[in-house]
């Protein structure tokens, strides 16, 4: 038993080497280079595929997908790089977005960014409720400790009397 764990122990400690590497998985002579690390995004259904380096950097077209679509490792990982940069915009930035490319008229546009401007508001006032409310919890957490250490130290004078 004590030699199962020590060996296993001795595989995760050279495991662990192995992908500390900051090269593991970019350099061609490294195992690394093969492993689907690179997060992408089938074309056809939208799903999450992973690619290796070897495959993005031979942009090699295969079917990384269960549904079955061809598509080339480089296309599914700048899908994907696209995807999350949409998914980081604020609601602002994507309505701007759907102005310029037309699918939204301007009546709708000004609309739609007049109600995100009342959100917005209404957020920046609820954040300012809140910290009015941790100050004034704080106040009165800070008035009870004044008592308490008055307290304390009246007992203590009494107990040194």
């Amino acid at each position: 038993m004590k030699k199962l764990i020590c060996l296993f122990a001795l595989i995760m400690l050279l495991s662990g080497c192995a992908t500390s590497d900051p090269t593991y998985y970019t350099r061609l002579d490294s195992p690394g280079y093969n492993e689907k690390v690179l997060k992408g995004l089938c074309e056809k259904c939208k799903k999450d595929v992973y690619v290796s380096h070897k495959e993005y950097d031979q942009d090699t077209k295969m079917k990384y997908c269960y549904c079955g679509h061809i598509q080339s490792a480089k296309s599914a990982y700048n899908l994907a790089q696209q995807q999350e940069r949409l998914n980081n915009l604020t609601p602002r930035e994507k309505l701007k977005i759907n102005y310029d490319s037309g699918q939204i008229d301007s009546n709708t546009y000004y609309l739609l960014l007049s109600q995100i401007d009342t959100q917005e508001l209404i957020a920046q006032q609820n954040r300012i409720a809140e910290q009015q409310l941790y100050y004034q919890e704080e106040a009165k957490q800070q008035e009870k400790n004044k008592q308490l250490d008055a307290q304390f130290n009246q007992l203590l004078r009494s107990i040194k009397r």
